[in-house]
């Protein structure tokens, strides 16, 4: 029987030493680990994204190999895979939670850095940091239990007044997301809480991203974030998803709400009332997919899964008044025209604007290939690449719109 072990040694510099252990016939135990972001355990060695880890993903491989190259690597991948873990080594924001210490500035470079401050929130962790250039902690706001208590990835965003924007896994959630059902705040300097604002809609869930933006419209601030929306198996069938790829098609397709800091949803926008299909010509988005380069193809690919575009991100132009949405999934990203289809003091027309073809794409890129204008990517019979074809974005994880200084 073989198990995963995992152990960590905090150093006085503030880093952490994880040592990775393959037990063979033991009894389990604890494990007591911290993790960023990393990449899946990929040809059986962690490969992590954290530029402050002692050893590269080159040299991990190296050590891992060696270390276990008698042991049935299958067998240690599946172990991974069950324990359900994605490992990254050297997490100086966890050691940093755990011992208090003082923080260590690894490089900086004034020619090449911008002035200014970073914001972040570890994985897993209680705190949100605001931290200098020198690497120095500015400031830190505690977090309420049900941020650490929920799977959410923790987010906080820095308002130009000095409080901060959060928002984690309410424990009323009613799927599983990134966010739950979607509770935000926003809090003092010193951590005191003084907006309050909880997803009402059964079946939506807030995930991922969130903003305060400048309803240029409205003239006023409002906050927008990503959501997903339960559909039935019978209503994706009604939108013309191929019925012949899956045998259940309940789904969640992403979209954008936008509410008022009194809490109430002024505009909405979904992707699922923006699709072109050429399966179901009873439905009303029937039609040819290359025509159509305004609206999304939810049959692309052979394996169509319930999370349609798996957004991860958007961005918003006040000057503009449009929004901005990724969709990794496809490997794309929407330019929607937020101010088009917004009507001040009419939630239920801007809505409905939303949802018809003033709320289509006004730009897309990314992968021309899922609306049959350009080469898709092709690959070998064992899934080796062989070619991009005209493929630009791969797996994208962010989106912003890139302003001058």
């Amino acid at each position: 029987m073989i198990k995963c072990r995992l152990s960590f040694q905090v150093l006085r510099t503030g880093l952490s030493l994880i040592t990775v252990e393959i037990v063979q016939n033991q009894e389990d135990t604890s494990l007591f680990f911290f993790y960023r972001y990393c990449f899946q355990f990929q040809d059986y060695v962690m490969r992590c994204m954290y530029t402050i880890t002692r050893y590269s993903p080159v040299k991990l491989h190296k050590i891992f190999i060696e270390k276990y190259k008698g042991i049935d690597m299958e067998a240690i991948k599946k172990c991974f895979s069950a324990s359900g873990i994605f490992l990254c080594v050297g997490i100086a924001v966890s050691a940093y939670e755990v011992s208090q210490g003082p923080t260590e500035l690894i490089q900086y470079d004034p020619s090449r850095a911008y002035e200014g401050y970073t914001l972040f929130s570890p994985m897993l962790g209680r705190n949100t940091y605001l931290i200098d250039m020198q690497g120095q902690v500015i400031n830190m706001w505690s977090h309420p239990e049900p941020w650490v208590r929920s799977d959410a990835r923790e987010h906080a965003r820095l308002l130009e007044d000095g409080t901060l924007l959060r928002a984690y896994g309410s424990p009323n959630g009613q799927t599983p997301s990134a966010l739950k059902a979607g509770l935000f705040q926003i809090v003092d300097w010193d951590g005191e809480v003084v907006w309050e604002y909880e997803n009402p809609r059964e079946g939506y869930s807030a995930h991922h991203d969130f903003r305060m933006i400048w309803n240029p419209k409205l003239g006023e601030r409002t906050i927008m974030y990503i959501t997903s929306r339960e559909i039935s198996h019978e209503e994706a069938i009604r939108l013309g998803v191929d019925p012949g790829l899956r045998e259940n098609y309940a789904s969640r397709p992403d979209g954008l709400i936008e509410i008022d800091l009194k809490g109430n949803i002024i505009w909405e926008w979904n992707i699922s009332d923006h699709l072109v299909q050429d399966v179901n010509p009873a439905s009303s988005n029937y039609g040819v997919i290359k025509e159509h380069p305004e609206r999304l193809d939810p049959n692309f690919g052979t394996g169509v899964s319930g999370d349609w575009i798996h957004a991860n991100a958007f961005d918003f132009n006040e000057s503009l008044d449009h929004a901005v949405i990724n969709n990794s999934t496809f490997s794309e990203f929407y330019v929607i025209d937020h101010g088009a289809t917004f009507l001040v003091g009419d939630p239920e027309g801007s809505i409905e604007l939303a949802a018809g073809r003033a709320g289509d794409f006004v730009y897309r890129w990314g992968n021309s290939c899922v609306y049959d204008s350009g080469e898709c990517p092709s690959m070998t019979n064992e899934g080796m690449s062989t070619s991009n074809g005209h493929q630009q974005v791969f797996f994208s994880h962010d989106i912003q719109w890139i302003t001058s200084r």
